[in-house]
């Protein structure tokens, strides 16, 4: 082969390694731009869970089985669910809160969640009555709070803050939970009585807790 061919077949070889460098370099950002995309979901999925934005929880202060001041504003920051209940009542009630104590029970030791039972009832529903009925579903009330207050103000929270029960019928309470998140948000409603819908409640409730940071 002549000098000149020798020269030539250099720099075709020279040019095909050049090529196969960018093809592999080309190869590598493709891959790395798939992996920071996956990467990228799965923290939205984290920190964003498919649920809706419904509306927000309204302020509300009232007191609680421990005939102590409680006010909305000490859930900030946490994930908390909320329904609404009587004493005296010995069906719905009932039922709704075994569920309630299961979901607590699913979660005990976990920080950042928060359960709040509303009694309906607050002429009969004195703290001391609410300390006697947390007691009977062994429920933990720094976890799990049971508060009473004025009927009017209860009734309206209930109607108007949560969009549960009726205004001129206090007494036909829901037995639907509301789960609510840590700005305040709230994100679901759940039948209390329905095994089906308490399943998909806790799923909920640990897609927001997943959710943190």
């Amino acid at each position: 082969m002549t000098e000149g061919g020798r020269s030539l077949e250099m720099a075709r070889r020279r040019v095909a390694l050049a090529l196969s460098m960018a093809a592999l370099a080309a190869a590598l950002a493709a891959a790395a731009w798939v992996h920071n995309a996956r990467t990228k979901h799965r923290t939205a999925h984290r920190e964003e869970p498919d649920l809706p934005v419904l509306h927000s929880a309204p302020p509300f202060e009232l007191i609680d089985s421990d005939n102590r001041e409680f006010s909305g504003e000490s859930l900030a920051d946490s994930v908390w669910v909320i329904g609404f209940f009587s004493a005296r009542c010995e069906e719905s009630c009932v039922v709704m809160n075994a569920n309630v104590s299961k979901a607590a029970a699913e979660f005990s030791g976990t920080s950042g969640l928060q359960f709040v039972s509303v009694s309906i009832d607050p002429d009969n529903d004195t703290p001391e009555i609410l300390k006697a009925y947390a007691a009977r579903f062994s429920a933990d009330t720094r976890m799990w709070h049971f508060l009473t207050g004025p009927a009017e103000t209860i009734h309206l929270l209930a109607a108007k803050g949560f969009k549960l029960g009726r205004l001129d019928d206090p007494t036909e309470h829901s037995s639907r939970l509301v789960l609510v998140d840590r700005t305040g948000h709230i994100r679901g409603y759940y039948d209390g009585i329905d095994p089906s819908q308490m399943q998909r409640l806790i799923k909920d409730i640990r897609s927001l807790l997943a959710a943190r940071g």
